[in-house]
């Protein structure tokens, strides 16, 4: 009787010893399956510090580059070669670079020469070839303008809102000492790839403090606008121009998300939920 028991004995302790060391495999085998998923499936965030917001005519945009981990913020390990775009206002590519990067870092410069950048705003964009898995809005864009910058004494806060076909149109012009410009005298033009939307022969005049308030009719509101403001003639070269695109925001376009306490919802228990509304033009919006 003596020896049954102790072999039982044994046997249960030889069974709960391959039971954990099974139950111990299936979790570190779980843990390495989520260790090598977040390795693989882990997006990037980069980010390009400019030199200058605006540039002249002939000048050198120099940049720095700066390549994260998504999750852990930490350099990204993932890439090594940034991708760095300059496309013109009918959105053609006008300069395409690599950059090498060392420990999520890189810089370097691209010169702007007349003949392929002339008057207008420019687009940059940078992205590396593992962040064209994810959604393009992790990639880095910024619009910055080229022209003569010592001909251009006006400061513009341009506003737009397009509703169905209609854009409504603010500008108020300042000087650099923050002074509005009262009555002046513009010419302010809308036109889209397929020529004019408006374009008035006689000028307007800014309010007291230097506003202008414009409504015109989009007709296509899927291709892009953009204003020109003229101090001149639309067609004298020698006057300056001022161009910005119209930021189209259509209340159905806005970005809804919601975000509960701590990331996930649990069923069936109460817990909190922000809510996240960004218009078109990047800008919040009221709930």
């Amino acid at each position: 009787m003596k020896k049954i028991v102790i072999f039982f004995g044994v046997w249960a302790i030889a069974y709960t010893c391959s039971y954990a060391q099974g139950y111990t495999g299936t979790v570190n085998s779980l843990v390495s399956a989520a260790g090598n998923y977040s390795l693989t499936h882990t997006p990037e965030k980069l980010y390009l510090q400019l030199d200058k917001t605006n540039y002249g005519i002939n000048d050198t945009l120099w940049f720095k580059a700066y390549l994260f981990n998504g999750s852990s913020l930490k350099a990204s390990a993932i890439s090594n070669v940034v991708y760095i775009e300059l496309s013109n206002e009918s959105n053609e590519l006008q300069v395409r670079r690599m950059l090498t990067l060392s420990n999520g870092l890189g810089s370097g410069c691209i010169a702007l020469p007349k003949r392929d950048f002339p008057e207008g705003s420019y687009t940059i964009r940078a992205y590396t070839n593992w962040m064209r898995n994810f959604d393009e809005s992790l990639m880095y864009k910024a619009q910055f303008f080229v022209g003569d910058l010592n001909r251009y004494k006006w400061l513009i806060d341009f506003n737009s809102v397009v509703k169905d076909n209609d854009a409504q149109l603010r500008l108020r012009l300042t000087g650099t000492d923050k002074r509005p410009f009262a009555s002046q005298q513009v010419l302010l033009g809308v036109k889209q790839e397929d020529g004019w939307v408006l374009r008035r022969d006689k000028p307007q005049v800014t309010s007291a403090n230097g506003q202008l308030d414009l409504t015109v009719s989009i007709r296509n509101n899927t291709v892009p606008v953009y204003a020109s403001l003229h101090k001149g003639s639309y067609d004298d070269s020698n006057e300056p121009v001022y161009r910005f695109p119209v930021i189209y925001n259509r209340p159905e376009k806005a970005d809804v998300q919601f975000l509960p306490e701590g990331g996930y919802m649990v069923s069936s228990t109460p817990s909190v939920v922000g809510v996240k509304i960004i218009g078109e033009n990047g800008d919040g919006l009221n709930l």
